[in-house]
């Protein structure tokens, strides 16, 4: 992965919504399982996101530099636990483009995307929409317009609690290159103001083949938006948790703490090594003291001179 981000502007972005028993979604998740269906009122909710994209470049680049694609993402909403928290984001099986460009990005492993070849028809006109797109056996045949009305027959409660959902899904993961191994990328919305779609027609064959019981719910649009693409790395299904970022941070976190604690070793052991020169100090000071201020015994004492003279007059007699 050469490039860590991508920035762009979303003209315009068609979220379709349908809901689906849980048990049905639970087959279609990596296995062994990592993620969950995160559910709406009991249901599973799956879908696709449908986008125009302009000014599509590496984040700090001039948006001049940019390019102009269209995109369709299939998604499965999820959840599961990281660091003792509950993370709500997308499961995306598939990316659909026409573009060389993302195909070419794809190939070379710039970002951690892969998308599949698709045909795209999309005519968009006082805000109706007629949408045709086609990749393999896959087809998808959309007519629709905005509305002021969110769809009563929602499993959403509001207008609110589904934009809401689609807000805070931040991350997503998708089939990597490789056996069990996921992408991960962090999409961050700069401006997030959806409205109500109202769905005339909708025929989608890939959720007819996966999820045959599934009901459409409900749609929103999104108009002018900007978008930073962050990748975060990868998981491995079949073993820990792998995400480059986490593991660079975790890495700087013992390191922190490893820099910490030499620090505050040796902090210890300076101070030990005073406190011992200070204690060595204190007993040379009260040993000279001990010294200078020791009486001297009588027989140490000098004698006086009388007192050798008297001795030597002795000492005389007893010769004589």
């Amino acid at each position: 992965m050469l490039l860590q981000s991508i920035s762009g502007l979303c003209v315009r972005r068609l979220i379709l919504n349908w809901r689906v028993d849980p048990a049905a979604v639970k087959k279609h998740l990596p296995r062994p399982l990592i993620f969950r269906p995160r559910l709406v009122n009991g249901q599973a909710i799956v879908g696709i996101d449908i986008l125009k994209l302009t000014h599509m470049r590496p984040s700090g680049l001039p948006s001049f530099t940019g390019f102009e694609t269209q995109n369709a993402v299939d998604r499965i909403a999820v959840e599961w636990d990281e660091a003792g928290t509950i993370v709500q984001g997308f499961y995306v099986p598939a990316r659909y483009s026409p573009s060389t460009v993302n195909t070419l990005v794809s190939m070379a492993r710039l970002f951690p995307t892969v998308f599949t070849h698709a045909q795209f028809y999309f005519d968009d006109k006082a805000n109706k929409y007629r949408v045709s797109i086609v990749a393999g056996a896959n087809r998808l045949d959309l007519e629709a317009h905005e509305t002021d009305n969110f769809s009563s027959e929602s499993t959403f409660g509001t207008l609110q609690e589904a934009s809401n959902f689609h807000r805070d899904s931040k991350i997503s993961y998708s089939p990597a290159p490789g056996n069990d191994t996921y992408d991960a990328i962090y999409t961050k919305t700069l401006e997030w103001q959806a409205h109500p779609l109202q769905v005339d027609f909708v025929r989608y064959t890939s959720i007819e083949r996966l999820f045959p019981t599934a009901v459409f719910d409900s749609g929103l649009v999104l108009r002018n938006t900007k978008h930073e693409w962050h990748g975060l790395g990868s998981i491995n299904t079949a073993g820990s948790w792998v995400v480059e970022k986490e593991k660079a941070a975790r890495k700087e976190a013992v390191e922190r703490q490893a820099a910490q604690k030499k620090l505050e070793d040796s902090k210890k052991k300076s101070k030990a090594k005073k406190a011992s020169k200070a204690a060595a100090h204190r007993k040379t000071v009260s040993s000279r003291s001990s010294k200078q201020t020791k009486p001297k015994s009588a027989s140490s004492k000098p004698k006086s001179t009388a007192s050798k003279k008297a001795v030597a007059k002795k000492t005389k007699a007893a010769r004589t």
